[in-house]
This record gives C-alpha cells, sequence and structure tokens, in this order.
C-alpha cells in the first residue's frame, strides 16, 4: 500500500539496489504485484553511469529507485551523451542518503519532460521507509508526510510534543517498526521505547 501510495501504477522499474538492501523490496515486490515490469542492473552496469542511462532509454524505463548521490552523476552522464536520454523516466525516488538542495533545481532544470522527483526518508528499523515528499516543482528539501501505517513524532526529551516550529527529536511509530536488535537487549531498549500516542493497544516506536 505504501509503494503504491508514493508511486503508484504499473512500472517499468530499474533496479539498482542490491537484494540484501532494504530498499530493493519496494522496486522488486512492488513492481511484480502491480504487474511491472522490472529490469535488473548488473553490478558493472551500476558502477557505469552512462551505462544506466543507456539501459533507461533502452528499456523505456519508468521509475527509478537510487540514492542522490547516484542520480547526480546519471545526469551527468545524461548530460555528456546528449539529447533527452532520460526521457521515458516519469517518476524519480531518491533514499538513503540527504538529498541536496541543488540537486532538486537541477533535477527540474534538467529534466525536459514531467518527471516527479519523490524524496524518501525511513531508517531500517522501520521497514524500507517511513515517510515520503513528492516535489512537482523545485522548493525546500523535506522528508515530507508519513506513508500508509507509519506515524511520525517530533518529541522533547519527556516524549512530549514540541509545537510546530520547534527543534525535538523525531519517532517512528506504526505498523514497520522491528521488534528490536537480536541479541542486542540493552540497544534495543535504549531504541525501542513504549509509543504512548498508539491508543489502546500496546504499540512501540523508533527512536531515531
Amino acid at each position: 500500500l505504501a509503494r503504491r501510495t508514493v508511486y503508484p501504477g504499473a512500472p517499468v522499474f530499474l533496479l539498482v539496489s542490491p537484494l540484501a538492501f532494504d530498499s530493493s523490496v519496494a522496486g522488486l515486490w512492488g513492481t511484480l504485484t502491480a504487474g511491472g515490469r522490472l529490469i535488473v542492473a548488473t553490478s558493472d552496469e551500476i558502477r557505469d553511469p552512462e551505462r544506466l542511462v543507456e539501459l533507461i532509454e533502452s528499456h523505456q524505463v519508468t521509475q527509478l529507485l537510487c540514492v542522490p548521490s547516484l542520480y547526480s552523476v546519471m545526469l551527468d552522464a545524461a548530460e555528456r551523451l546528449g539529447t533527452n536520454r532520460l526521457s521515458s523516466l516519469d517518476s524519480v525516488i531518491v533514499a538513503g542518503e540527504p538529498l541536496p538542495p541543488e540537486l532538486v533545481t537541477r533535477h527540474f532544470a534538467q529534466r525536459k519532460g514531467p518527471t516527479t522527483l519523490v524524496n524518501e526518508y525511513g531508517p531500517t528499523e522501520a521497514t524500507v521507509w517511513a515517510s515520503f515528499h513528492r516535489f512537482e516543482s523545485p522548493g525546500p528539501v523535506t522528508i515530507g508526510q508519513p506513508v500508509p501505517g507509519a506515524r511520525l513524532y517530533v518529541l522533547d526529551t519527556d516524549l512530549r510534543p514540541v509545537p510546530q516550529g520547534t527543534e525535538g527529536e523525531l519517532f517512528i511509530g506504526g505498523a514497520g517498526v522491528s521488534r528490536g536488535y537480536h541479541g542486542r537487549p540493552k540497544a534495543t531498549a535504549r531504541a525501542f521505547v513504549e509509543d504512548p500516542f498508539a491508543g489502546p493497544m500496546p504499540a512501540r516506536m523508533y527512536r531515531t
């Protein structure tokens, strides 16, 4: 549900994440269960941004999920190769690193078609991702709103919500929060605490 909310439809999806990395889940299973087509880049292609650009063009890839630094060098490669090699993309999703504001500006300056840029945020402890922000035009970088099933709280040191605009710590609640760290009870107790906002059913939230 979260994946289809963030980038709906039956895409032609280019998978560049290793299968051991949690972001591969959305690309792999999200694409196949939506009836889309999955293009799996080889390790050699992932190391060569020009080959990735050519892969997007040859397979008419519509969706890409990668770290911002990889997308940046792919834009470099597309510029070197000339013409609009990335014209098939309708959504570029970046995650796993902070999104530089200049990359947002560059995305819209260099892209000729209506390609949406999505910034995703989420630690492994919250299962793949917890929030997203969809850019339709250049604007301030934010991690956006919770995906379906997730809850985000900005709290003070006493776990009380802070006023809007006040600095606090981000906590993540919801169905995606994991049980803790295997074999590390002390680390689990520090990072996973009772969620007092979840309602009558016991629940935990993750301290980011």
